[in-house]
């Protein structure tokens, strides 16, 4: 990856404000933050945008006809791996980009849409409804393909630690229930299955070292942590996290960087955050396995959240993630704007800090 640049290095096109200005209209298609929140992709209905989170300005756009259906970032780098919406740019077809030269590099072709594409900086990840493709990134070269059962969310993560790095994806056991499968992205050789919940998977998320993974399921009511290893055939539950007691769709979950945050978002109004970094909750928590009385009981031995905010994100569907130090909390919602929360890390008080609006009308 020698070639690629720092993205926003004197390829500044514009600052974004309240309300910002666009130069086309922009009904958002997906929302993406990358590795490390310093940047947010935004891809429309026109093409796609890319913004810097500290301070929020638009650093690069694109035109492309029919829109986009899914964009990632390696970190901050020029790299983009870029999905089509429309005739011009096929569903079914992943462009990597440098928008420092704003040129492509390649195109990769599937047999079927591409629901969304995971990278580090060894590794691509392709997840379609049936299967998964690994790609060595550094030679663009295919490694592995995991046949995978319907994931018509495109459900599925990737750990950013260049050793030991493993991809997650939803997997039932039995019919309808939301297992999870952990496999190792240099080999693609199965490293946990995990019986998560009773019910199908809504969320997932690995932290960025990938040694801890988050779950929710359809019901929503309770979040799950579990311990990933490499050379242990378990993966023990650290922690059974109450978001709620009414069923809720979960958006959203994200660690931030040295894991010992998790945020949830959901349709419900409230963000929650809770520590994991202290010992493991007991219990299974809301909707793991058991019969209805281990249900009733764990949900109410379910940890609670450690700080929980007020947010208009719940309005829609949306994405969520913790700076860097983790003192701000920021969610993109698919109606086009960026809320930033301040977060004080003594006593878990959340304030919202601005509001942005990323797409609309000029």
């Amino acid at each position: 990856l020698q070639f690629l640049y720092f993205i926003g290095e004197g390829r500044e096109r514009g600052v974004v404000g309240y309300p910002a200005m666009s130069r086309w209209n922009n009904q958002v298609k997906c929302l993406l933050f990358n590795q490390d929140c310093s940047c947010l992709a935004v891809g429309t209905e026109k093409g796609y945008k890319i913004y810097i989170t500290d301070p929020v300005r638009k650093c690069y756009e694109k035109k492309i006809e029919g829109g986009v259906r899914a964009v990632s970032m390696l970190y901050r780098t020029s790299l983009l791996a870029i999905v089509g919406a429309g005739a011009s740019h096929s569903p079914r077809q992943l462009h990597l980009f440098n928008t420092h030269d704003d040129q492509n590099i390649c195109d990769i072709s599937f047999q079927d849409t591409v629901l969304s594409v995971k990278l580090n900086k060894k590794r691509l990840v392709v997840i379609l409804e049936k299967c998964i493709h690994i790609f060595d990134l550094t030679k663009m070269a295919p490694l592995h393909i995991i046949d995978t059962e319907s994931n018509p969310k495109g459900l599925g993560a990737l750990s950013m630690n260049d050793e030991g790095s493993v991809v997650a994806y939803p997997k039932s056991v039995s019919p309808g229930s939301g297992d999870v499968t952990v496999v190792d992205a240099m080999t693609a050789k199965s490293i946990h299955v995990i019986r998560a919940h009773k019910t199908l998977l809504a969320a997932l998320t690995i932290s960025n070292c990938g040694t801890k993974l988050a779950t929710a399921s359809h019901k929503g009511t309770v979040i799950r942590v579990f311990s990933i290893s490499h050379g242990k055939p378990e993966a023990p539950l650290l922690y059974a996290l109450r978001r709620g007691s009414s069923p809720a769709t979960v958006y959203s979950l994200s660690f931030n960087d040295p894991a010992s945050l998790l945020v949830c978002t959901s349709n419900k109004s409230t963000i929650h955050i809770w520590r994991c970094d202290s010992g493991s909750t007991e219990g299974s928590g809301g909707d793991g396995p058991g019969t209805m009385g281990d249900t009733m009981r764990n949900m109410y031995q379910a940890e609670r959240s450690w700080a929980q905010f007020q947010s208009p994100a719940a309005n829609t569907s949306n994405v969520v993630a913790l700076s860097k130090d983790s003192k701000r909390v920021f969610v993109a919602t698919m109606d086009g704007h960026l809320y930033i929360h301040s977060l004080d890390l003594s006593t878990g008080e959340c304030k919202r800090e601005a509001e942005y609006v990323l797409a609309g009308n000029d």
